[in-house]
C-alpha cells in the first residue's frame, strides 16, 4: 500500500484484498495523513475485489472527519462485485466513485 500526492490530493493506492492486516495499515495510513492536515484523499481500489468491514468503518470514519474540515475522500472502484458490496450497503450513498483517477481529481474543486 502506498501513497504520494498528485494535485495537492493524496492518492493510496490499495494493491490486494483488504484483510484485518491491511486494514490496520490502512487506518494507520489514513491517520497520518489526516494529522498531516492534509484533506483530500483519494483511495485507489481498483486492484482488490475484497474488503473488510474494519477497513470500510475507518474509510468512512476519516470520510466523517475530513467533510468537518471541507476535506473528502473519493473512492476509485472498477470491480463489479465491489460496486455491488457499496451499493448493498448504500455506501454508494456516502463516497463518490469514479473508473479513473483522473476523473477523481477532477472531481476536487481546487483541482479544476
Amino acid at each position: 500500500m502506498k501513497d504520494y500526492t498528485e494535485n495537492g490530493i493524496t492518492v493510496i493506492e490499495v494493491p490486494e484484498n483488504i484483510q484485518k492486516d491491511q486494514a490496520e495499515l490502512l487506518e494507520e495510513k489514513l491517520f497520518n495523513i489526516y494529522n498531516d492536515k492534509k484533506k483530500n484523499i483519494i483511495i485507489d481500489l481498483r486492484e482488490i475485489n475484497h474488503i473488510c468491514s474494519s477497513a470500510l468503518g475507518s474509510i468512512v470514519s476519516y470520510k466523517r472527519l475530513l467533510k468537518k474540515e471541507d476535506g473528502d475522500i473519493k473512492l476509485i472502484v472498477s470491480s463489479d462485485e465491489l460496486k455491488q458490496l457499496f451499493s448493498i450497503t448504500m455506501l454508494n450513498k456516502i463516497f463518490e466513485m469514479y473508473d479513473s483517477k483522473e476523473e477523481a481529481i477532477l472531481s476536487f474543486p481546487e483541482s479544476n
